[in-house]
């Protein structure tokens, strides 16, 4: 039982230094579909845990940071609802700031006392600035041009909170996460990255047969597919390290290398083992 562990160790860690470069043995695997989706499983439990270690140690950075915002720049306030309505206690109003968000500039604005509710265009250019609204009835996040989610006051239970309570609350996070934060993490990146992973494929693979068709490739779909799983490495690394740790999101980044490395390995001609001499060879 041992030596079984150790050799499908030894395979799907040698199937992810494979997957990164080496073309022809990519091609060689368009029949070891179950093997595919063993190893999209494993790979997405080594970058899940990796990411969820990340936001173990960067949430409490976040939230003291936060903290410090709070404390200096927010007076002495309490936010109560009662009945379906929002009043907040200790601060002139209406009150307006603006902070920033990876490089983005957010408006503040609240107003809970108006005689008549604040519409979102009546403190923000709607196409062009981005806000967050705040009035007894209701609670609007909007960001310029792409979407705008009103949380209604009349849903939120009755309660009364305090500037202390959140700074409370917020001391706490900021001085680590429980463990099972990590796990919950863990879990919840864990079946997402497999899902997305799994379906999209399905689409870039439906594209990918699309132009083996057009090149006159013989190439079924199920092949194709098959190799999808383990050409994924190359594109989830390139596109994970910088949006993991840097909040960099390349657009159509992943969608594009996958094309090509499927591409590739559709138009490869014997011996090669990277990506550069297959391309040479396609075009020659």
């Amino acid at each position: 039982m041992d030596c079984f562990i150790i050799f499908l160790a030894m395979f799907y860690l040698n199937a992810f230094v494979q997957s990164l470069y080496n073309i022809e043995w990519l091609g060689n695997q368009k029949k070891q579909i179950a093997k595919g989706f063993a190893y999209v499983v494993l790979l997405a439990l080594v970058l899940s845990g990796v990411y969820s270690l990340y936001l173990m140690r960067e949430i409490p950075n976040m939230v003291r940071e936060g903290m410090t915002y709070l404390e200096t720049e927010i007076p002495e306030v309490t936010a109560t609802v009662a009945a379906g309505k929002l009043s907040i206690e200790g601060l002139d109003q209406p009150f307006s700031t603006t902070f920033e968000d990876d490089g983005q500039t957010f408006l503040i604005y609240i107003d809970t006392q108006a005689a008549e509710s604040v519409a979102l265009a009546d403190v923000v250019d709607i196409e062009t600035e981005s806000a967050i609204l705040v009035t007894d009835s209701a609670i609007t996040f909007h960001q310029a041009g792409v979407e705008t989610e009103t949380q209604y006051v009349k849903e939120f239970p009755d309660f009364v909170l305090s500037k202390a309570d959140v700074v409370n609350w917020g001391n706490i996070i900021a001085g680590g996460l429980p463990l099972f934060f990590f796990f919950l993490f863990w879990t919840v990146l864990f079946f997402a990255f497999v899902a997305w992973k799994i379906v999209y494929l399905l689409v870039i693979s439906f594209v990918a047969w699309g132009i083996g068709k057009i090149g006159n490739k013989a190439w079924s779909f199920e092949d194709i597919y098959a190799v999808g799983l383990f050409a994924l490495t190359l594109p989830s690394v390139i596109t994970f390290i910088p949006w993991a740790f840097f909040g960099l999101d390349i657009p159509y980044a992943y969608t594009v290398i996958m094309l090509a490395v499927l591409s590739i390995v559709m138009w490869q001609k014997p011996q090669h083992h990277n990506p550069l001499d297959a391309l040479k060879d396609a075009w020659k």
